[in-house]
Parts: structure tokens; C-alpha cells; sequence
């Protein structure tokens, strides 16, 4: 016996301007942070090699100065990754229960007791 098979079909409307990879969960938040995070201290080392590189090879008219900022531009770059990474575990805590001051060592949930 063969039953009908039910074709579903999709409003075009609904799907209009949608892309393929959408980043919906909490889960491809925190990977999208973690992979950027990586990159941007990548690129830290790979600028602290260049400007030691390039500073001993050419001791006059080295732009040090550019190097420094390219630096402290990136130090804030992975400040407000390291924010938005906070933020999103803390966002992940309360909405599972518990409250961000209830954790332990290395993000662990503890029972903690009040007569300290």
C-alpha cells in the first residue's frame, strides 16, 4: 500500500532576502566570538613579529609609532570580543537559572552557601 506523500510549500514572501547560513543560536554565537577572538590574537603576534622584524632591520625611519597603534587599535578590538563573549555567557546563565555571581572556579556552577 502506498500512501500520498504531502508536498509542503513555502510562502516566497517568508523567504525573500534570506540567507543560506543563518546565525541564530547561542551556540554559533559563541563559535563566531571564540574563531574571531583566535584571529585577532593571531594577527597581535603576527604585527608584535613584523615590528620587532622590521625594527631591527631598519633602524632608521622604522614607523614605529604606526606599529604601536596598530597595536592599540587591535588591544581594543579583542577588549570588546572578550565584552561581547562575557556577555553572551552571561545572557546563556540566566536564561538556564543561574546567576552569574554563583560561579566557581573556571565558569563551574557551585552551591554556595550563605553563612560564610
Amino acid at each position: 500500500i502506498r500512501t500520498p506523500r504531502t508536498r509542503l510549500t513555502v510562502d516566497p514572501s517568508l523567504t525573500e532576502g534570506a540567507s543560506l547560513h543563518v546565525m541564530n543560536t547561542d551556540a554559533d554565537i559563541r563559535r563566531a566570538l571564540a574563531r574571531l577572538h583566535r584571529a585577532l590574537e593571531k594577527a597581535r603576534r603576527e604585527i608584535r613579529g613584523l615590528r620587532k622584524s622590521l625594527a631591527q632591520s631598519e633602524a632608521d625611519g622604522f614607523p614605529g609609532d604606526d606599529y604601536a597603534a596598530m597595536e592599540d587599535h587591535l588591544a581594543s578590538v579583542v577588549d570588546l570580543v572578550k565584552s561581547e563573549q562575557t556577555r553572551q555567557q552571561l545572557k546563556i546563565l540566566r536564561s538556564g537559572g543561574i546567576a552569574p555571581g554563583k560561579l566557581g572556579v573556571r565558569g563551574r556552577a557551585t552551591a554556595r552557601s550563605d553563612e560564610t
